[in-house]
Order: structure tokens, then sequence, then C-alpha cells
């Protein structure tokens, strides 16, 4: 904030052209240097030279900071969309580019002429090397990579098109901590099973002496702050952390119900009369209700589905996918193998993208009360209850969770970036909560 104060400036002219432009332009330098560092450390591959692949952050940040320095527009999803986009094309731009530059290089050494004809020629020659098995995979390789360094610079995206939420405590409540069960809430309010002591420590980077709170860590500036200065404290999901924040909204600290004198610094909070809140907003009492008078704990209605992110990748792979396609049907003709090759992978990938189109249209999960309805991408539908949960795993792999019953049969698959995510998440904690409770009353 204070290296790129202008960046952060109120941009009310910043356009969807000038988004593009920029992420495409920081991308592509970011994709240039990435390339350049490689090559230069070709003699050198083993074994540092093969660290410089990680200097692909460079083009999922510059991309990020090209959209932000020509004040793209300030729509989240737009932005990353956009960001991400211009790092997977610059890729095979790059590589092409390169192939080009190479042959001419080669005809200038030779002597020959570079007319608009030779030019030309070289363009195909280039374009055909491009298709190439050995330099196709190549490309698909680097794409890929691309696409995972394309979250460098995601944080900063956010901070720009949507400052608010970039430092909203919820926000940061629903971050992932560390697994499905790092900040589990077993039960509410914490059991008091000892007095509260003058000086304690939660987890390692958080401090309690007497009525202040010293938050330290090897990356970031010690702070201290009174109880005075807590507004609340927002609990977050079970894979999240619970977020302290003063009355300007700003984040004071964090700490999760797995840490060491969570539950005592959770009741140090609750003598000094610090209101506890939900994901959602909605207030947790300090005191524990009879069952008779408290209020329903499972949200109502809701629906979980396929953010609009599928929608917007979904429609412009299909278009980029199906122009390839035809590319290689081309190349065929004249390279089968190579061609059939090409093919295959776009393709499949084609396929993917239809796929990404049919989740957004069809794939959710209704709940309904206890009644959830889930319905896949290719239209099959399961009604079930929350009783029926008896087990939820995670999958690391897709940043999402699956719901099973006591049999081990698949329930539901859910994802973290589908919409109303976090919610499912305070509603299967909630119900979990409520099952253990039931099983301590009857023991």
């Amino acid at each position: 904030m204070e290296r790129l104060p202008e960046l952060e400036k109120s941009a009310e002219q910043s356009g969807v052209l000038r988004g593009i432009s920029g992420a495409f332009l920081g991308a592509a330098i970011g994709t240039a240097l990435w390339y350049g560092l490689m090559f230069s450390m070709m003699d050198n591959w083993d074994p540092f030279g093969k660290l410089t692949v990680l200097a692909g952050v460079l083009v999922g940040w510059l991309s990020s900071w090209g959209y932000r320095l020509f004040q793209g527009l300030r729509a989240p999803r737009f932005a990353r969309n956009i960001v991400r986009l211009s790092c997977v094309l610059t890729q095979p731009l790059a590589v092409f580019g390169m192939l080009f530059l190479v042959a001419l290089t080669r005809l200038a050494q030779r002597g020959q002429d570079l007319d608009w004809d030779m030019v030309w020629i070289t363009l195909s020659a280039a374009w055909e090397a491009l298709f190439q098995r050995q330099v196709f995979g190549i490309v698909v390789v680097f794409i890929v990579l691309a696409l995972v360094f394309s979250k460098a610079g995601m944080g900063g995206l956010l901070k720009y098109t949507d400052p608010a939420w970039y430092s909203d405590p919820k926000r940061l409540a629903s971050l992932n901590g560390g697994g499905a069960l790092y900040n589990y809430l077993s039960h509410w309010p914490p059991v008091e099973t000892e007095p509260v002591p003058v000086q304690f420590q939660v987890g390692t980077g958080l401090e309690v002496s007497g009525e202040t709170v010293t938050v330290s860590g090897s990356l970031q500036k010690t702070q201290r702050f009174t109880a005075g200065q807590i507004a609340g404290v927002i609990v977050g999901p079970s894979n999240g952390h619970n977020v302290l924040y003063d009355r300007n909204n700003q984040a004071l600290a964090k700490f999760a119900w797995s840490m060491k004198n969570a539950n005592l610094f959770t009741r140090w909070l609750l003598q000094r009369n610090v209101p506890f809140y939900d994901i959602t907003g909605a207030g947790l009492s300090a005191q524990e209700e009879e069952p008779e008078t408290s209020k329903p704990e499972l949200p109502q209605r809701f629906t979980v589905r396929e953010s609009k992110v599928f929608l917007v990748l979904g429609a412009a792979g299909c278009l980029l996918f199906s122009g390839l396609t035809l590319a290689a049907v081309w190349l065929a003709g004249r390279e089968l193998a190579t061609g059939l090759l090409c093919m295959a992978v776009f393709l499949f990938l084609l396929l993917f993208c239809v796929w990404m189109l049919l989740a957004y249209s069809r794939r959710r999960l209704e709940v309904d009360g206890d009644t959830l309805r889930y319905t896949a991408a290719l239209g099959r539908k399961t009604e079930f209850q929350i009783t029926q949960v008896e087990q939820i795993k995670t999958r690391p792999l897709c940043d999402g969770w699956t719901l099973l019953d006591r049999n081990g049969q698949v329930l539901a698959r859910l994802e973290n970036h589908m919409t109303n995510a976090q919610q499912m998440l305070a509603y299967l904690n909630q119900y979990l909560e409520r099952k253990n409770a039931a099983q301590r009353g009857g023991k």
C-alpha cells in the first residue's frame, strides 16, 4: 500500500479493455522473464537450474499487477478470469514467437534476403513446428504451470477490485487454515474446567497478559491491543479461523479451536463481554440455552451451486478448443500422427469445458431444512436427509469434500469455490454439534 499507492487509487474510468491489456502485457513480460531465466541456466540445469521453473510466479504476479496498473474493471471474478486467461494464452504465443525468431535468425545467418514471402513462409513453418509432438507437449506443460502460478497475484488483485471484502474479517475467517477439522467447534460455550490465568499463550504466536493481547510471528510485526479494542470475533468454518476485529472492522488477530488454550482464550473474551458471531453474522450466545427455548440452528433454505467462473471459463474454453480442434484436423492432413494426438488432447479439453457448462447449469445441492437434494452435472438427482450423513471426507486435490452415508456411498460432492460453500460448512458444523450433543445426552 505504501510502496504502490497509485495502484489503490479510485478508478472511476477503469474499463474492460484496460484490464485485458494490462493483464496480457504483464503476463507477456512475466513469461519473457521466466523463459529467459530458464534459458540462461541451461548450462547449469542440474541441480540449480531446475529451480528457475519456480520463477513462473512472475507470470501471475505481473499479470495481476498489470491489471491494477492499467486500472481494469473493478469486478473480482472478471479480473481473476482475465488474469488466468492471459497467463494461459501467453505460453503458446511465447513459444511460437521464439520458434519464429530462431528461424529468422538462421535465415539471416545464411545471408538470405528476408522479403515478405520469406517471412510468411517462416511464420507457417513456426506454426507447424508449434504442433509437433515434443513442442506441443512442452507448451501444454507450461500452460498448466502458468495456470497454477496465476494464483500468485490474486491477493493483490482482490485488494484492488474489492478492498472492503479483502480486509473483511468474514473473508479472513473463511480462508483455509490447516485441514477440515483445524477449526472444528465441538462445544459452545467452552466448558469451564479451570480458572482463567492472568497470563497464558494461545498457540505459538498469541499471548495474553492481563488486559493486553500480543500477536507476534516470524514474518509479521509484533502487534499489541487491549480487550477494550476488540469489537467482536468471527467464528470461521471447521477449516478456517476465528478472527478478532476492532470497531473499524479491521482484523486484529486470529486463532483456531485446535490451538492450545483456545478455550481459555474464548472464556477470557467472554468474561469481557466480547460478542461472537458465526460466518453468516448470526450471534453466538455466551450462555448455553435449554433445548426447549433454543432457536433453530440449521438454515432453512439455501443452494450450493457452481460459481459463474465455470460459465466464463467453460464458454471461453469451448470457443478456444473448438478452433484448435479444427486446426488439428488440418494438421492431420499433413502429419497424421501429430494431428491425431493434437485432436485427442483438444477434444478432451473441449469435453471438459462442456462439462463445466453443464456443471454450472445443473450441478447444485439444495438444502431445505433437514432435506438435501443433490443434482450432478450429468443430471443425476439424489434426495437424502442430513441424518444420513455419517462421514465428511476431504479432497485436497480438488479443494473440496464428499458427503458419505454409513455404507460409504457418496451422497454429494462439493468444492470450496462453489457459491454458498462456506454456509454449507457452517450447516454441517451445526449438524455435527447437534449430533454430538444428542450423543452426550444419551449417555
